[in-house]
């Protein structure tokens, strides 16, 4: 009889024990699974933070369409520039040629 008291003395001293160690193991889980979950969160937030200067796809569309009409612009007056420089280069020759006969 003696030697079950101390027996079951030693184990609920033991089981004591073993309760004590879960509750370090849950309070470190706890603590490391709420510090990976703060890491995300301000993850998430810097997500969000560079998603707001990012340009949206109508003020895109409508920068590419102002440059798609420059460009066009230009390409014209080179189209021009350059006609109006063959016709006088061509005009200068057949003068050229006139006058040398």
């Amino acid at each position: 009889m003696r030697r079950e008291r101390a027996l079951r003395k030693q184990w609920e001293s033991m089981h004591e024990d073993v309760h004590e160690l879960e509750r370090q193991a849950r309070d470190k889980a706890e603590a490391a699974i709420n510090n990976r979950l703060e890491g995300m969160n301000e993850l998430r937030h810097q997500i969000d933070r560079e998603r707001a200067n990012y340009a949206t796809r109508e003020y895109a569309d409508a920068v590419f369409s102002s440059i798609d009409t420059r460009l066009k612009a230009l390409e014209n007056s080179k189209s021009y520039v350059i006609g109006w420089v063959a016709a006088a280069a061509a005009s200068l020759t057949f003068i050229i040629y006139i006058l040398k006969r």
